[in-house]
Formats: C-alpha cells, structure tokens, sequence
C-alpha cells in the first residue's frame, strides 16, 4: 500500500450527479486528518456540461461581492454539511491532528469550497490545501475571501493540462494562489496573483 499504509478510512460520499467520490479519515503515524476529493470519472463529460453561471457565496462573513461556479457549489452542497461535520467529529477525536483537503480536477474545486466550508463553518479548525490540476472556483472578490480564511493553499497545474484555465477569465473567475507550475521537467512557484502570466496562463488555450 505504499504511502496509505495506517491510513484508516472513516467516510466515504459520492455525488449522483458528477459522480465525483469523497472520502476522510485519518492517519496516526503522520498525525494528519485528510479529506480527499477525486475527479470525474468523464472529465470531458462535466467540462462540456459546465454550468457557467456564478451563484452568491451566502450565509459566508464577510464575504461581500463574493462568487463561485454554480455546477461547483451544487457538487458541494450535496454533502457539504455531512462531510464537515464528519471532519469536525474526527477533530474532536484528534485536536493535535493536522486537517488537509486535497482534490484533482473537479475534486480540485470541490476541496477549495469544502475547506473553506470547514474553516469558516467550523471555528478553529484549520485547513491546509493542496490540489491538482483544479479549475477555477469563482471571482476575484472570492479568491480573495479564500486568501483571508485559508493560510495555505497549494496548487499544482501541470504543464498544458486545459482544466485550470476554465472557466475562462474572460468569464470573470480568478484563481486562488499559490499556483506551483509543473512545466519541462521542473517545477515553478509562481507570484502570488494567482494569475501569473509567466506560469501556466502564458499557456495559449484554444476557447472552442
């Protein structure tokens, strides 16, 4: 089992919609409480059913002008409350434990928005970030909110991956940082714009 060795699984969810499966649980040796977030299983399937419209982030302090993906929020939502009250209890079990989120693809999207909702819905229980290959979340006005609530958050894009540049810009979303792009054999920390045209946005991606 390689790295998952001790890890002790103790939720599972799965949205009927995207199909996108959850799961949380923890690992003693490495004192980490983890809730992971896979990516469809037809990954072109929601691109090309992606909701585009943004909803209001509601029932969020403080989080004036603040927008995310519809499609997105309505994955989350599905479990959004099971699930971090499920992460809240494992925290009450283990207060020394680290939380982290972590996702690919869709899963990149919904770890942004569970983390957020566990740190915001669930006073002092910090979340550490990290995703790959994830998409756009919402506005600026939200990447900013994301900033104020989550003190680290990493994503990874690799090379020409077309994901993380949906949806388009044009569209009015703005990545969260920090973005770390995996380009020729290398890795590159990218500025903390979330938006850095010297990283994957200097990327040409077809619209069509």
């Amino acid at each position: 089992m390689g790295n998952t060795t001790g890890f002790v699984l103790t939720g599972y969810w799965t949205d009927p919609v995207t199909k996108t499966e959850s799961f949380s649980g923890y690992h003693a040796e490495s004192k980490a409480i983890i809730l992971a977030h896979e990516g469809s299983h037809n990954t072109e399937n929601w691109i090309t059913n992606l909701k585009f419209k943004k909803a209001d982030l509601v029932d969020y302090p403080n989080a004036t002008g603040a927008k995310v993906h519809r499609g997105f929020q309505e994955a989350w939502e599905g479990a959004g409350q099971e699930v971090s009250d499920h992460v809240a209890d494992l925290v009450e079990r283990f207060p020394e434990y680290r939380v982290y989120a972590t996702g690919h693809s869709l899963g990149g999207a919904l770890a942004v928005l569970s983390s957020l909702y566990v740190t915001v819905k669930k006073p002092h229980v910090p979340v550490h970030v990290y995703t790959f290959g994830a998409p756009r979340v919402g506005n600026d006005a939200f990447q900013l909110y994301f900033q104020s609530q989550i003190e680290n958050a990493v994503r990874v894009v690799h090379s020409t991956d077309i994901v993380p540049h949906l949806p388009f810009r044009f569209l009015g979303y703005h990545h969260a940082p920090l973005e770390v792009w995996e380009h020729n054999g290398g890795y590159k920390v990218c500025n903390g714009s979330g938006e850095d045209p010297k990283c994957s946005d200097s990327v040409v991606v077809p619209t069509a």
